[in-house]
C-alpha cells in the first residue's frame, strides 16, 4: 500500500470518528437544548411568524431537490463498483453481507466517498490507482466533512451546552436577541 493511500486511510478514519461523535454529542445538545427553551423558541416562532416578510412560496420541484439522482463522481463510481463486488449479498462470504452492501448503496447515493473509503478500509480492500486530482478531491472531501463538524459546532445549542452553567442562560438570551420583557408579557398571555 502506498504512503498516499495510507495516509488517505487515517485521514478518513479520523474525519468519520471526529463527525460521529460530534454528531451524537450535538443531537443530545440539541434535544437538551429544545427541551429546555422550548418556551423561548416558541415565542421567536411567534415572532417570526407575525413579522411582515413575505414568505416565499416552495415550488414541489424544489422541495423535492435531489431525489436520489445525485450524480456520483466517476471516483466513487470507481470505487464503489469494486467494493460492490466483493460485498454483493449474493456472492459474498461476508457475514451480514446485506447490511454491508445495503451501507455501500446509501453512500452511494449520496455520493459519499469518505464513507465508500472508510468500508473499503474496513474490509482489508487496496484503493485502485488514482491520479492526482482524485486525490486532490478526497482531500476536498475530507475538509468540506471538517467545515460540516466544524458547523455544528457553531449552534446555539452547541454554545450554550459549552458555556459555563450560570452565564448559559445569559448567552442564550443574548444569540436569540430576546427582549426579556416582551417575552414575559408573551408568556402571561400563553400560559
Amino acid at each position: 500500500m502506498s504512503r498516499k493511500n495510507k495516509k488517505i486511510f487515517l485521514q478518513i478514519d479520523l474525519i468519520e470518528l471526529e463527525s460521529q461523535d460530534v454528531k451524537e454529542e450535538f443531537d443530545i445538545h440539541k434535544k437538551e437544548f429544545e427541551k429546555k427553551f422550548h418556551q423561548e423558541l416558541k415565542f421567536i416562532n411567534s415572532i417570526l411568524a407575525d413579522s411582515k416578510t413575505p414568505k416565499k412560496e416552495v415550488k414541489k420541484e424544489e422541495r423535492i431537490e435531489g431525489g436520489g439522482n445525485t450524480p456520483q463522481s466517476p471516483l466513487t463510481h470507481k470505487i464503489y463498483r469494486n467494493l460492490a463486488k466483493i460485498l454483493h449479498p449474493d456472492t459474498s462470504q461476508i457475514p451480514n453481507a446485506d447490511e454491508h452492501f445495503k451501507r455501500l448503496g446509501d453512500y452511494y447515493e449520496q455520493d459519499d466517498i469518505i464513507g465508500i473509503i472508510s468500508m473499503v478500509n474496513e474490509h482489508k480492500m487496496p484503493l485502485p490507482s488514482m491520479t492526482d486530482e482524485e486525490y486532490e478531491f478526497i482531500d476536498k472531501q475530507v475538509r468540506t466533512r471538517h467545515q460540516e463538524i466544524e458547523s455544528r459546532k457553531q449552534t446555539l445549542a452547541w454554545a450554550w451546552a459549552k458555556a459555563k452553567p450560570n452565564e448559559a442562560q445569559d448567552l442564550v438570551y443574548k444569540m436569540l436577541n430576546l427582549n426579556i420583557d416582551d417575552y414575559e408579557e408573551w408568556k402571561k398571555g400563553n400560559q
